[in-house]
């Protein structure tokens, strides 16, 4: 829009007239642009990278553990859960076991299926709850369809290193990294 007038420019205090130019503050197009489709966490994966969304899920990994910039969230089950990232890192307080509702848009991280959030209000706490158990699996029958899942393997320890050791289950072989302070 336009003004006539500044009473504060310098012409205007010697009785001349100014023109400013004034834009209103621009909307974050991307976000305003784009529906958000609501969605339950066993489905995330069937939308694209770029896609806004909005889920629930219960918080298995609170920020911080794994990484300052990003959390996890399973499905009620705990069959399936995704990686809820934030650049700025500005989280509401979380705790393990909080159903949340998110809305963020799909992306994809080392080949990890995660859903970008941008600000704090794009996580909201319904209520705390009871973590889920973990589903019990063969090493064998891990596959992407358990990507950001609660999972429990049994085996037996083949190695053992400072960082990461190996769990043999007959199946197969399986590589855990620990990560320091995740407990």
């Amino acid at each position: 829009y336009e003004q006539d007038t500044c009473p504060t420019c310098p012409t205007a205090s010697r009785g001349g007239r100014a023109k400013l130019r004034t834009t209103p503050p621009k909307a974050d197009a991307s976000r305003a642009q784009k529906n958000i489709i609501e969605i339950t966490l066993n489905k995330i994966r069937d939308n694209d990278v770029g896609d806004r969304v909005k889920f629930t899920g219960i918080v298995a990994v609170r920020p911080g553990i794994l990484s300052s910039q990003y959390f996890y969230a399973v499905s009620e089950d705990a069959s399936t859960g995704v990686q809820v990232y934030m650049n700025k890192k500005d989280f509401p307080l979380l705790a393990v076991g909080d159903l949340i509702e998110a809305t963020g848009e799909i992306s994809s991280a080392y080949d990890e299926t995660r859903v970008k959030t941008s600000i704090r209000d794009d996580i909201k706490l319904l209520k705390q709850t009871n973590l889920p158990l973990p589903q019990e699996i063969e090493i064998a029958s891990i596959n992407e369809e358990f990507e950001g899942a609660l999972i429990k393997v049994k085996g037996e320890i083949t190695d053992l290193k400072s960082s990461y050791m190996y769990v043999d289950d007959g199946t197969e072989e399986l590589k855990v990294y620990f990560k320091k302070g995740a407990g």
